[in-house]
């Protein structure tokens, strides 16, 4: 069996999405589970101008307390936007009813109008430079049906569950 890194850039491979794994319980430790820092936590071009103030980091960390909070008590597939403006879903993996990690796939713009308002709002909030974060939304997936996230994080949650 391949292993998850193989798997996840199998997936992204020639998109612009981004897939990482919140690691709760020490899963991807493994040979066959194991992957490379950047893949657990928002490593694309846009996060890294999102986060390069020091407000800015606080608001993406903020924004991803809640949305594990939420996959870990919800224990339930949900989507939206963070506060920059990227659309995101998050898909918790559970294993004898406990949540061990929550997959996310994510870079996605699927109302740019939406998107641009958010990342001007914290930009103003954050002092994140705005015509930069919005140069780089031409990196990200473009898309109006997330569908396809839910899909992806459903795959890689199943993939984790057969090798651990």
């Amino acid at each position: 069996m391949q292993d998850l890194n193989t798997l996840i850039e199998l997936l992204t491979k020639g998109r612009n999405i981004h897939i990482s794994i919140l690691d709760i319980d020490g899963i991807l430790s493994t040979e066959l589970t194991s992957i490379p820092l950047r893949k657990t936590f928002h490593s694309k071009p846009f996060c890294d101008v999102a986060k390069s103030t020091e407000a800015g980091l606080k608001r993406c960390l903020s924004c991803k307390r809640r949305a594990n909070k939420k996959a870990v008590n919800g224990r339930t597939a949900f989507a939206g936007h963070c506060s920059f403006g990227i659309y995101e879903a998050a898909t918790p993996v559970i294993r004898q009813g406990t949540v061990c990690a929550v997959v996310y796939v994510g870079n996605y713009v699927t109302d740019p109008r939406r998107s641009r308002e958010l990342i001007s709002r914290s930009a103003r909030l954050t002092g994140v430079d705005e015509e930069l974060l919005l140069s780089h939304l031409g990196e990200c997936e473009h898309t109006p049906d997330i569908d396809e996230a839910f899909k992806i994080g459903e795959i890689v949650s199943d993939y984790i569950l057969r090798l651990i």
